[in-house]
């Protein structure tokens, strides 16, 4: 594995030839412990499963928005990703069927030549050991993990950009909350392992990466990805010339104008050492610690709001009370709060203050979409404007009229 590894860090990374057989042997290794002989016979049955009819609606729906990848153009490609779809959402009952799943496995399909059962169980490698539990779950928790932690990765290792973004989100006009922008479009490169962002060459030597390194690779592209846009976006003066140029660069590094290939993965590979030092404790703190931006005048990625925020850049996730904690008589649980104007807050039980963190993060997450759909990027099927319909739309405030959608997941 080791000399596997040096070779895809190399300028062509691992050998077409090889790619296949790289691939499925570590997603076999990774996966010991499924009996797939098994599995196979349930998952690709004819026979017919209680969820089916609602997944078949939406993985029909899906099918044709993956030909313009390059990827699954023919009529037997789309057969096989049907069927390679309906058999994960089988495989993953918890999860089901998301929108972006027909990315990830049109591009596994190219590489395995259409070996469904090899496709299926490199799906399974990468939705549910690469990255982590709940990654695609309704709360999306564990995406929402990610983004922070990227967000101080970035300040490490991107700090002008770092800063000159929290500048701009601390500047913007907005009487709402609006997510930092890097989770924008940091949200669809996650969900999507990039699928929709690059050409299909560059996906292929990025997939290498995350095959063989594991998560800490998708940090080291997307940091990768910010490092070669630093210089444009340093230019922006507002958030709407930061939306309009993130537009017209989303839409060029889909067709390779932006990214070169061996200079992303040079960048990636030379960001820090291997393993990532920072990213494991950083995830285990958000894990247990689950954080947002700091409120106020639509605060960005510094926290503090229209204040401009500390230099810790995240601030702890406070529950406010509920009218019905306000009304329970339980004066004892109160804490009074000289600063909050004297209203107390209520000691809420680990599993209210659970509950309520999980309302907040659907809340936020469904923030990020609206978000999404104001930069002109359609997730994840990237559909894009053109640079001058991208500058007239952000000149005039007005959003597209779209909406990213997840797909409806099996019943349990």
């Amino acid at each position: 594995l080791g000399t596997v590894r040096a070779m895809g860090s190399l300028r062509r990374g691992i050998p077409p030839e090889w790619r296949r057989k790289t691939w499925i042997t570590i997603a076999r290794f990774h996966t010991k412990d499924v009996d797939w002989a098994a599995a196979f016979h349930s998952l690709f049955t004819s026979d017919a499963v209680p969820t089916d009819a609602q997944l078949d609606v939406q993985i029909v729906k899906d099918l044709h928005r993956t030909s313009y990848t390059g990827f699954c153009q023919s009529t037997e490609d789309q057969i096989a990703l049907k069927q390679v779809l309906l058999g994960y959402a089988r495989w993953d009952t918890k999860v089901g069927y998301c929108q972006g799943f027909n990315f990830i496995a049109a591009i596994l399909l190219h590489v395995m030549d259409r070996a469904e059962e090899d496709v299926l169980v490199c799906m399974a490698y990468m939705l549910t050991r690469v990255l982590p539990q709940n990654y695609y779950h309704s709360n999306m928790r564990a995406l929402t993990v990610d983004l922070q932690v990227f967000r101080q990765l970035m300040k490490v290792k991107l700090p002008k950009l770092y800063r000159h973004l929290s500048f701009l989100e601390q500047n913007r006009k907005s009487s709402f909350y609006e997510p930092p922008l890097v989770d924008v479009f940091t949200m669809q490169w996650f969900l999507t392992l990039f699928v929709t962002c690059f050409p299909r060459d560059t996906i292929l030597r990025v997939w290498d990466c995350i095959f063989l390194e594991g998560a800490e690779a998708i940090f080291r592209v997307a940091l990768a990805v910010w490092e070669l846009l630093q210089k444009a976006l340093l230019q922006c003066a507002d958030v709407d010339r930061f939306y309009s140029v993130m537009a017209v660069f989303t839409k060029d590094m889909a067709s390779g104008d932006v990214v070169d290939c061996d200079q992303l993965m040079r960048i990636a590979y030379e960001v820090a050492p291997f393993p990532f030092p920072e990213l494991a404790p950083l995830r285990e703190r958000f894990t247990y610690n689950i954080e947002v931006p700091g409120g106020g005048g639509g605060g960005g990625i510094g926290g503090g709001g229209g204040g401009g925020g500390d230099d810790d850049d995240l601030a702890p996730l406070r529950s406010p009370a509920t009218a019905s904690d306000a009304n329970n008589g339980d004066d004892g649980g109160r804490d009074g709060d000289a600063g909050d104007g004297g209203r107390g807050r209520r000691r809420m039980t680990p599993r209210q203050r659970m509950q309520q963190e999980v309302r907040d993060l659907e809340a936020d997450l469904s923030r990020q979409c609206r978000e999404q759909s104001r930069a002109f990027v359609k997730l994840p099927t990237a559909t894009l404007l053109d640079s001058s319909a991208a500058a007239r739309l952000a000149s005039s405030g007005r959003a597209p009229p779209y909406a990213p959608r997840r797909g409806a997941p099996a019943r349990r």
